[in-house]
C-alpha cells in the first residue's frame, strides 16, 4: 500500500473479514513513515483507523486507538524495515481480542473487542499520513515473524472463518 504526499490520512482495506478464529498479517515499511495498521469493519473508513467504533489501530506514535480515543502502547515505529503483526483471536464466545507486534517483540493484548461486534467482520487496514509505503504479508510462507497459535490471514476465508468482502 503507498500513500500520496500531503498532510491527509488515507488509508486501504483488505481481505477477508475475520469473523471467527485466531488470524496475523504482517505490514513492513518499505520507508520511513507514519502509519496506523489494524482491523475494521466495513463500514469503517478507510483512512481513519482507529476514529470510529468499529476499527481499532496501532500507530507509529506507540499509541493504540479506537472510537477516537488514543491511549500509550507498545512502542513507536516509523523506521524503514520494521515489522509490524497485527493479530486477531475470535476464538469461542468471547472475550474476543486484537494485539501487536513489533519485530516479533509481543505487547499482548491491545483490545477486547465489544460484544456487539462479535458477529461483524473485521479487515485488514492500513493507513497513513503524507507521503508512506507498505508491504503486507497474508501468507504463511511470507512471515517473519508468525504467532504461534495463529493463522495466516490468507487462510482464513477457505477455512470458513472469514468473509470476501
Amino acid at each position: 500500500a503507498k500513500g500520496k504526499e500531503g498532510s491527509r490520512w488515507l488509508g486501504v482495506r483488505g481481505r477477508p473479514g475475520v469473523t471467527r478464529g485466531a488470524y496475523q498479517f504482517e505490514v513492513e515499511l518499505l520507508e520511513d513513515c507514519l502509519v496506523r495498521v489494524g482491523w475494521a469493519s466495513l463500514g469503517s473508513r478507510r483512512g481513519r483507523l482507529g476514529m470510529d467504533q468499529e476499527s481499532f489501530g496501532f500507530g507509529g506514535t506507540g499509541k493504540k486507538s479506537t472510537g477516537g480515543s488514543f491511549e500509550p502502547y507498545g512502542e513507536e515505529f516509523v523506521t524503514a524495515g520494521t515489522v509490524v503483526t497485527c493479530w486477531i483471536d475470535r476464538r469461542g464466545p468471547g472475550p474476543h481480542r486484537i494485539g501487536f507486534r513489533i519485530d516479533g517483540q509481543d505487547f499482548g493484548d491491545a483490545f477486547e473487542l465489544p460484544g456487539d461486534l462479535a458477529e461483524t467482520a473485521l479487515f485488514p487496514a492500513v493507513c497513513g499520513k503524507g507521503v508512506w509505503s507498505t508491504a503486507w504479508r497474508c501468507q504463511a510462507s511470507d512471515m517473519r515473524f508468525p504467532v504461534q497459535g495463529f493463522g495466516a490471514l490468507a487462510d482464513a476465508l477457505v477455512a470458513g472463518d472469514a468473509v470476501a468482502g
